[in-house]
């Protein structure tokens, strides 16, 4: 009874200090409509730029699908997301400094401040209303945008001329396979003209067996992502003599299996082998480049493999892109105790401190970014965290003062 009686109070307590007032909507609404503002302004900007530079390609892209409407939606949706996930925490901060100071303009500040209201309680809305978007934010550039990466990656002009990209030759340096062909087809998930360059031990499982040069090739390899059956990894088809898959028996090394055959597998077609790899299309299409549309899941298990090496810069922005929301909700708590005074002054002097401040914290993270890539700090976690080791101080006396 004793446990139930003090989750109750808590709760009680919890209720009372976020309990929504009519002043903490109309607050709300105004932070809203002025961060909606600024990015329609922004996106509307880059929309103009865009499209009226591809004005004619997408005027033939739409002749041929029939609706140019269609296009352009499936085109910039995605890009327009994205957009907002990049701007996202100069929005937030822009939109919750400007809030308060028109606050401040038209007295409404000085009302409730007469009435026993601190400025602290008047933003608590928006920092709980900010701290959700980034988390939302966040999960959108990790799980939504990556979804549509094959539209991210594209140009118009690539569209309409609707050729495949060629292949960038990877390996897997866990298995040690070198990935080649000669051309991606990212829809379908299919490299056509499939070379693979084997490892020279490869020739101890197969002995007199072994094909007289250790490379396989097929006319196709597809993507696949892990079922029962099998890992993630390449269906080669119609595979090319003299490997001939049925002959051969399946590898194994240290635990991992390096190709799957048909004389074990039933699975698999006469002419068909499977090889396990974290590889994707999209590391044939892009080389070191995929890494900027992968969702993170896929860099983490990339990175944890062994069969990617992530450069030292790599590895800083995959910890990046882990603690960037945390940063966007630091620099607003940062930002509204060193914008706002209790005396108020004027929005555009306002805007210029948030513009400063937004400045002033990128350069920082990118001469921290910088020194992780060049491996002056050590490890790469370290040049993404400091940003954060460094605000959550400030951040944590800044909100403190913020209490007038």
């Amino acid at each position: 009874m004793g446990n139930a009686n003090i989750a109750t109070k808590y709760f009680r307590n919890f209720q009372l200090y976020y309990k929504m007032t009519l002043f903490d909507r109309y607050v709300l609404g105004l932070f809203l409509k002025i961060m909606l503002v600024c990015y329609a302004s922004l996106a509307g900007l880059y929309l103009i730029i865009d499209v009226f530079n591809n004005l004619d390609d997408f005027a033939q892209i739409g002749k041929r699908e029939g609706s140019l409407a269609q296009v352009l939606l499936a085109y910039y949706a995605p890009r327009l997301l994205g957009l907002f996930c990049e701007v996202s925490g100069l929005l937030y901060l822009l939109a919750a400094i400007c809030t308060l100071t028109r606050l401040q303009s038209t007295q409404e500040l000085a009302a409730v401040q007469a009435a026993g209201v601190s400025v602290r309680r008047v933003a608590r809305p928006i920092l709980v209303l900010t701290a959700l978007l980034c988390l939302g934010t966040w999960g959108a550039k990790e799980l939504v945008l990556p979804k549509y990466r094959a539209t991210l990656a594209t140009t118009p002009q690539e569209i309409l001329r609707d050729k495949p990209k060629p292949v960038v030759s990877q390996i897997d340096y866990d298995s040690l396979i070198m990935f080649r062909g000669q051309e991606v087809s990212l829809g379908e998930k299919q490299i056509r003209g499939v070379d693979l360059q084997l490892p020279q031990d490869w020739i101890n499982f197969w002995g007199e067996q072994a094909p007289p040069s250790l490379q396989i090739k097929a006319k196709a390899a597809v993507w696949l992502p892990a079922s029962d059956q099998h890992p993630a990894g390449f269906l080669l088809r119609e595979v090319q003599a003299p490997v001939v898959p049925a002959r051969l028996a399946s590898v194994e090394q240290e635990g991992h299996t390096r190709l799957l055959t048909p004389a074990n597998h039933s699975w698999l077609g006469p002419d068909q082998c499977f090889v396990p790899t974290p590889l994707t299309v999209w590391h044939l299409a892009y080389g070191a480049s995929w890494f900027r549309t992968a969702p993170l899941a896929e860099l983490i298990n990339a990175n944890r493999s062994g069969s990617v090496r992530l450069p030292s810069v790599q590895r800083v922005e995959l910890h990046w892109r882990l603690v960037r929301p945390v940063l966007d909700f630091l620099m607003l708590l940062i930002g509204l105790p060193l914008v706002l005074r209790p005396g108020g002054q004027k929005l555009v002097v306002a805007a210029g401190y948030c513009a400063i401040l937004m400045l002033g914290m990128q350069l920082f993270v990118l001469a921290c970014q910088f020194l992780g890539g060049q491996q002056i700090l050590k490890p790469a976690a370290l040049a993404a965290w400091l940003p954060i080791l460094t605000s959550v101080p400030i951040a944590t006396w800044a909100y403190h003062k913020f209490d007038y």
